[in-house]
């Protein structure tokens, strides 16, 4: 029988929703690296660290009846709330402080690794009780009671929980962990250093599989990417399979939790190190700073300004309000009226009109110009007023018909001589006149 395959072609009107992307897709974008894609490490010496035998773990101190409760509590939990109740107190022990570890608390005080990415809350994490500068990379919490810098974490689920969902929830608490203690191992530096080498450390527990895993954080490929967080497995524990199993389980994460701790106290120490040699700097500073200031007030007070801190200041008065160009070069006497003028404020010079064809500021008022009887010079100065418009106007003299001495020219130096009695013309008689008039 034929079958039809139109139908399997959905609806052209349904809506095709997008899956939101997954926990791990978004710590893949932000640099977070799985196991797969990590940088591999040699894990040889952290292995040997794990498996040293703790005196309160052995099999002299856990008993058969100890270890058939614990695999009976595990197989009774109902979910993952009740297995972590059942499985902390047994790896913990009793000898570990309490107000080092905190269970289920949401990493709410720290920056997220990127957009839409949860903030991390693992099932139990180890830190410090103290309080540092670093409070949006190395507090989790904006409690005070609760530790600060975790490098530790445990996330345990029941089989109800996928694995892989485990695991991705590990290395995100693992690249947390990594970025605090990488902040506080640079405290103090002006460029990030990158060793690459595990300071943080998580345990996962799932179907009776204890799994552990190191974390460490390497410098960005190229400029503008964020730094790679790498995730490594160095070991794996069966713990329900017998009691040696179960020690062996125990031992390992009680020998990872205290590496762990010996890298916070290392980098704490360094990290008060630092803080101590810059207050002290400060201190030093400030102490300068003061005598200086004292100087100052010293010699203002007995007008000694002579010294090299009140030349300093003069100096920086100085540049502060450079003297005009036209100013004289003549040296200042240092003199209490001197001092006084050099260190009064600037004055305010009087606002001024502005004028494009000329200045762009004038700073003082001109003195106006004396008043002149020589009506040419009362013209010429009306033409060039006139002239220093926009629109400029032709100068044209008027006619010289005024007999001002200062610009009409002496008849003795204008008037030309009388010819005298030349040889070539004739001579004529002379002829005399009477106070009448009349010739004789």
């Amino acid at each position: 029988m034929a079958t039809d395959m139109r139908s399997f072609i959905p609806p052209t009107d349904a809506i095709l929703v997008p899956k939101p992307p997954t926990l791990g897709a978004l710590l893949l974008k932000c640099n977070v690296k799985t196991t797969l894609r990590s940088q591999k490490l040699d894990t040889r010496s952290l292995r040997d660290t794990l498996a040293v035998r703790r005196p309160s773990v052995s099999l002299a101190t856990v008993s058969d009846d100890a270890y058939e409760i614990f695999r009976k509590n595990l197989g009774t939990a109902k979910n993952g709330r009740e297995l972590t109740v059942d499985l902390v107190p047994a790896l913990m022990g009793s000898e570990y402080p309490r107000e080092r570890s905190a269970l289920d608390a949401p990493f709410l005080g720290m920056d997220p690794f990127g957009d839409n990415i949860p903030a991390a809350q693992p099932d139990l994490y180890c830190g410090e009780s103290v309080r540092e500068a670093l409070v949006k990379h190395i507090d989790p919490s904006a409690l005070e009671e609760m530790p600060i810098i975790p490098n530790f974490f445990l996330e345990c689920q029941d089989s109800a929980f996928p694995e892989r969902d485990v695991k991705t929830r590990a290395q995100h608490h693992g690249a947390v962990g990594s970025r605090a203690i990488h902040s506080l191992q640079n405290y103090g530096n002006e460029e990030l250093e990158y060793d690459n080498q595990p300071y943080t450390f998580s345990v996962t527990y799932h179907e009776g599989n204890l799994m552990l895993y190191a974390h460490h954080v390497t410098k960005p490929y190229c400029e503008g990417e964020l730094p790679a967080y790498h995730m490594n497995q160095i070991h794996a524990i069966h713990m329900t399979a017998s009691r040696e199993s179960f020690i062996e389980g125990i031992t390992a994460f009680r020998n990872a939790r205290d590496e762990a701790q010996k890298h916070r106290d290392r980098f704490i120490a360094a990290a008060n190190r630092k803080r101590s040699i810059q207050q002290e700097q400060e201190n030093i500073q400030q102490e300068q700073e003061n005598i200086q200031l004292q100087q100052l007030r010293d010699a203002l007070q007995h007008h000694d300004f002579g010294s090299d801190v009140v030349r300093q200041m003069t100096e920086l008065v100085q540049q502060i309000r450079p003297q005009p160009a036209a100013a004289s070069a003549a040296p200042m006497q240092q003199t209490a009226q001197a001092s006084q003028v050099m260190f009064q404020p600037p004055a305010i010079a009087s606002a001024a009109p502005f004028h494009p064809t000329t200045q762009a500021f004038h700073t003082m008022p001109q003195p106006p110009a004396p008043i002149s009887d020589d009506p040419i010079h009362s013209e010429l100065e009306n033409r060039q007023q006139l002239n220093e418009g926009p629109t400029a106007m032709p100068l044209v003299l008027p006619p010289a018909t005024c007999t001002s001495q200062a610009a009409v020219p002496s008849q003795t130096a204008t008037r030309r001589k009388r010819p005298g009695p030349s040889q070539d013309a004739p001579s004529q008689p002379s002829v005399k006149k009477t106070r009448t008039g009349r010739k004789f």
